[in-house]
């Protein structure tokens, strides 16, 4: 469950990458982050499972969704 946990994190690090660099004018680096954003909250909504079975890993995944879409 950590790992899941952790996929949810990296995504704000993700997005911290791709807005310093578009900071930097190197675009195809925030697309690139943007991509892999998209594609690790999609494999977390895969995952519907009870709160209490993941530790409020929807929460997270909520979270993730709304800092995927800000990025965008």
């Amino acid at each position: 469950m950590a790992y899941l946990h952790g996929i949810s994190d990296f995504i704000g690090e993700l997005r911290r990458v791709a807005l310093d660099s578009l900071r930097r004018n190197e675009n195809v680096t925030a697309t690139k982050s943007l991509d892999v954003m998209d594609e690790l909250y999609s494999y977390l909504m895969t995952l519907d499972f009870p709160d209490g079975l993941t530790y409020n890993l929807r929460k997270k995944t909520d979270f993730a969704r709304n800092i995927t879409e800000k990025t965008r």
